[in-house]
C-alpha cells in the first residue's frame, strides 16, 4: 500500500501540467481533414460552399433524417458535402461486434464504386444516387442482408450496374476500410 500511495504521489508531483492554451487547439475542429486515401466522396458539391464532412452509414435510419433534415433546411445549399463512409456492419467494420445494420457494407460498397474509385474519375451524382436509393428502401435492404447479403449484392448490381466487377473487389474493400480507418 505504501509503496502505490508512494507512486501515486511522484506521478501526481511530477506529471507535466497542459497548457490550456495548447490543449483546446483541436476542440471544435478536425485536426487533420485532409484525404489522403481519397475516401471522401462528394455529395453535394458546392461551388464556394462552406467545407462540410459527414460520416455516413447508408442503410443507417438517423443518418436518413439528418439527410432528410439538412435538405429541407437553408444549409443545405451552403454546404460544399463530402461523405466518408462508416457502415455499423460487422461484415467489414471491425469495431462493431454485431451487424447493427446488415448490408451496410455490400450498399457502402456501391457508394464507393459508383463515386469511382481510380481517383481521377469521380462522380457525385451516381454516388448521390446509390446513397438516395439506399435511403428510400433501408428496411428492405437490411431485411434482404439479414437473409441473404448476396441477393443484396445481386440487387445492388442490377439497380446500378456500373458497380458490377467493383462490388466486394479487393480495391473497394480497401479504400472502404481506410474510410473506416479515417473516421
Amino acid at each position: 500500500t505504501a509503496l502505490v500511495l508512494a507512486l501515486s504521489s511522484a506521478y501526481v508531483a511530477l506529471a507535466p501540467r497542459p497548457d490550456p492554451k495548447a490543449s483546446l487547439l483541436g476542440c471544435g475542429a478536425l485536426v487533420r481533414a485532409d484525404d489522403a486515401a481519397g475516401v471522401m466522396i462528394p455529395l453535394a458539391p458546392a461551388a464556394g460552399g462552406v467545407p462540410a464532412i459527414e460520416v455516413l452509414d447508408p442503410l443507417c435510419p438517423s443518418c436518413r433524417a439528418f439527410d432528410a433534415r439538412l435538405g429541407a433546411s437553408a444549409l443545405g445549399a451552403h454546404l460544399d458535402l463530402e461523405a466518408v463512409l462508416f457502415p455499423l456492419d460487422s461484415a467489414c467494420n471491425w469495431m462493431v461486434t454485431d451487424a447493427i445494420h446488415p448490408g451496410a457494407c455490400a450498399v457502402s460498397e456501391a457508394v464507393l464504386c459508383a463515386a469511382g474509385l481510380d481517383g481521377r474519375r469521380r462522380d457525385p451524382a451516381a454516388a448521390g444516387a446509390v446513397v438516395r436509393w439506399a435511403f428510400e428502401r433501408q428496411a428492405a435492404l437490411r431485411e434482404l442482408a439479414a437473409r441473404d447479403e448476396r441477393a443484396l449484392r445481386a440487387e445492388l448490381e442490377r439497380q446500378f450496374p456500373a458497380v458490377k466487377g467493383c462490388l466486394g473487389g479487393p480495391l473497394v474493400r480497401s479504400r472502404l476500410t481506410k474510410s473506416l480507418r479515417w473516421a
